[in-house]
């Protein structure tokens, strides 16, 4: 049976194009204006959707005048493709001013994702937008749908908000200005008495980790990143920076209601709205309610339960903040404060050339491991944690539920099982934008001779990836001829030395039989 759903749905996969264009805006929150980042001209980037196993093409624009780019599609597997991963200096170098690529990949999962730069913190700068994969089975029935992304607006651009937080003269940016849904700060869901809405929420904030508590209705979680749940029933949600979680609401209830969304560290929040068709709604007769009560993950649960894959390994990573220069800061995985290469490094292991050094924490794994990684936040931060190219299981239930991004509250532990079944360069990282700036980053890296390799003619930092290896291949044979000829010349100049010395040795001896 399961091949047979395969089978159809290879016979009914397409190829779905995009552009998008990455420029500069104006974009005015309350009496803020600041220029961003944006795609296509929108406060928020267009939706991107196909069905699974599509293959998506994206023909990506960069029309900024001063910036590199790279962007990243949050939660995609890239399998048999990780060249397409799209974070600068590990898989590629950033796409320069006025030039233009091309990403291609096949979507094998199904759900809520989205792409953002990845490139120091352009995605502060509104560079975002969804990526919806659909089943050709829906999962769930329902009448409408709601892509609802939550932003944090600082009124700081984002290499202010670099230079406060890398500069030696230490200074943590504090709360933002506001939330925004959508790009926007005054946004409301419509909806018809009796009918279901699907609404997926994606966190896209720069660091904010968000309550939403919805009044008057519950609504059920149908799916977390690509994993499809059993029907769960909540009145709110925590959602930190890269989570998304799908959920259902039953309109039931007419009225007027404000969703809260707060963030967890700062006083600030935002008010959607909930409005039902032909009711007049005014700001007095809107209810509003907030539920902080801790939203607890662990019972949530599979949908499509199944063993789960037995451990090989076990592994214990500690986030922590060090003290640099006496009032700088920076995070560490196991004591390793990340800093990138010059040349991508899969390029590097492509190339049989990459030279780790203590700067860049790699972990080695192999494919088919089974690794058991207990995240220990040993900060007084909490933490987003994101593995690239793979999901895992969070391992608090009887039947966990596979993400791609999970919390680690301050002072606590949590521990995912990772079946590495997709041969990379993995980046992980925390989704905190404040947190990669201070180095919180790691990579889990495949044998070389076991990681997918691109065509000939894709570009790599500007040159055909056969250009690269032909140079390389020169660089290789310039290096094979000099080592030769060194070895000649210090052969010969042993062979000089030794033939002087029998030289002397022979005039010597001649000279006493004299």
């Amino acid at each position: 049976m399961l091949l047979f759903v395969l089978l159809i749905a290879l016979l009914n996969a397409e190829l779905v194009e995009y552009t998008l264009n990455i420029e500069y805006k104006w974009m005015k929150i309350g009496e803020v204006s600041k220029s961003v980042i944006c795609v296509n001209g929108l406060n928020v980037g267009p939706v991107i959707r196909c069905n699974k196993g599509d293959t998506l093409k994206i023909n990506i624009f960069n029309n900024l005048w001063d910036k590199g780019l790279t962007i990243h599609y949050h939660g995609m597997t890239m399998r048999k493709t990780p060249w397409m991963d799209g974070v600068p200096f590990v898989t590629e170098c950033p796409l320069q001013t006025n030039t233009n690529k091309t990403y291609e990949f096949v979507t094998d999962d199904s759900g809520t994702f989205w792409y953002h730069g990845h490139v120091e913190m352009q995605r502060d700068d509104a560079f975002y937008g969804a990526l919806i994969v659909d089943e050709l089975n829906p999962f769930v029935k329902y009448d409408e749908e709601y892509i609802v992304m939550i932003s944090d607006f600082y009124e700081q651009y984002s290499e202010e908000l670099v230079q406060m937080l890398t500069s030696d003269d230490f200074h943590w940016p504090g709360a933002p200005k506001t939330l925004l849904v959508n790009g926007m700060d005054n946004f409301n869901i419509s909806v018809n008495y009796d009918k279901t809405y699907l609404i997926r929420f994606i966190s896209v904030t720069t660091h904010s980790y968000l309550n939403i508590s919805i009044p008057g209705h519950n609504i059920t979680i149908v799916e977390v990143e690509g994993t499809y749940t059993n029907l769960f029933n909540t009145s709110n949600i925590w959602i930190n920076s890269g989570e998304r979680y799908t959920v259902l609401l039953h309109a039931s209830n007419p009225g007027c209601y404000f969703i809260n969304i707060s963030s967890m560290s700062d006083p600030i929040n935002i008010l959607m709205g909930l409005v039902y068709d032909k009711i007049d709604c005014n700001n007095s007769n809107f209810v509003s309610s907030i539920n902080n009560n801790f939203f607890d993950t662990s019972l949530l649960t599979n949908k499509y339960h199944h063993e789960l894959p037995k451990p090989n390994r076990n592994l214990s990573i500690f986030m922590n903040v060090h003290t640099v220069n006496e009032n700088g800061r920076t995070f560490t995985f196991n004591n390793v404060s990340f800093i990138f290469p010059t040349i991508p490094i899969l390029l590097s292991y492509y190339l049989g050339n990459y030279v780790p050094n203590n700067r860049t924490l790699i972990i080695n794994v192999d494919p088919g491991d089974v690794i058991d990684i207990e995240l220990i936040n040993d900060s007084k931060f909490q933490h987003s944690f994101h593995l690239h190219l793979h999901s895992f299981y969070v391992l608090n239930s009887h039947n966990p539920i596979k993400r791609d991004t999970v919390t680690i509250e301050n002072g606590k532990k949590v521990t995912i099982r990772v079946l590495f079944d997709n041969p990379s360069i993995t980046l992980t990282h925390c989704h905190s934008e404040f947190h990669v700036i201070l180095h919180l980053i790691m990579i889990f890296a495949y044998p070389a001779n076991t990681i997918p390799k691109p065509d000939d003619n894709f570009e790599i930092c500007g040159k055909t990836f056969h250009e690269i290896k032909q140079k390389q291949y020169l660089i290789d044979i310039i290096y094979s001829l000099a080592s030769i000829i060194i070895v000649m010349l210090i052969l010969s100049i042993i062979i000089l030395i030794v033939v002087y010395k029998k030289k002397r040795l022979d005039e010597e001896r001649l000279r006493l039989i004299v």
